[in-house]
């Protein structure tokens, strides 16, 4: 993190830094009316599952991705999306919770 950002928190307040697992727990905003149908709904699968953030911008908030191999029954082809996430979109989530690595 760049600047004088605030530290990025969760639904319930807690500090979210790179590394950090955290449930995708909603995912809103004008960008999403705006992209392609088919890219809304990869990035809209990520509703419910868990990412580690690997980059806070420069706005203070945490990235995190989702990676497809194998798009269209070709093995060499993948896709990825990623999202910035705001406190009320993700959760963390704990290393001793039963799902943390899902």
């Amino acid at each position: 993190m760049t600047g004088n950002a605030p530290v990025p928190k969760d639904r319930d307040g807690n500090d979210v830094a790179v590394g950090t697992t955290v449930r995708v727990l909603s995912l809103s905003g004008r960008w999403l009316d705006e992209i392609p149908e088919d890219e809304r709904a990869r990035v809209l699968s990520m509703v419910g599952e868990t990412f580690q953030v690997y980059e806070i911008d420069s706005y203070g908030r945490p990235w995190v991705m989702k990676e497809w191999h194998g798009v269209d029954g070709h093995p060499d082809v993948f896709l990825v999306e990623d999202v910035a996430l705001d406190a009320d979109e993700m959760l963390v989530v704990r290393a001793d919770e039963p799902d943390a690595g899902t």
